[in-house]
C-alpha cells in the first residue's frame, strides 16, 4: 500500500517538511511554502508524504570513537 499523496489532489499544510518525489524520479524532503515547493533539485513535485515519527528513543549513547596511537 503506497502512502503517497499525488499534489493534484491535496497538499500539505504550509512549512511543513515532507517525503517529495519528483518528476525526475528522485526521493528527498522538501517543503511547500508560500504556494511554492522548496527543494534540492530542479524536478517539479509529483508526489508527497508526511515524514514518519522519530523513533522512541528512552536513552542516547556516545559514538564509539577509535584514538589511533602513533
Amino acid at each position: 500500500m503506497s502512502n503517497w499523496i499525488s499534489v493534484e489532489d491535496r497538499l500539505p499544510k504550509s512549512n511543513n517538511d515532507v517525503i517529495v518525489f519528483t518528476e525526475t524520479d528522485e526521493i528527498e524532503i522538501g517543503n511547500y511554502f508560500c504556494s511554492n515547493w522548496l527543494t534540492s533539485s530542479y524536478g517539479k513535485a509529483l508526489y508527497w508524504m508526511p515524514l514518519p515519527n522519530k523513533p522512541n528513543i528512552k536513552c542516547r549513547t556516545k559514538q564509539n570513537t577509535a584514538v589511533l596511537a602513533t
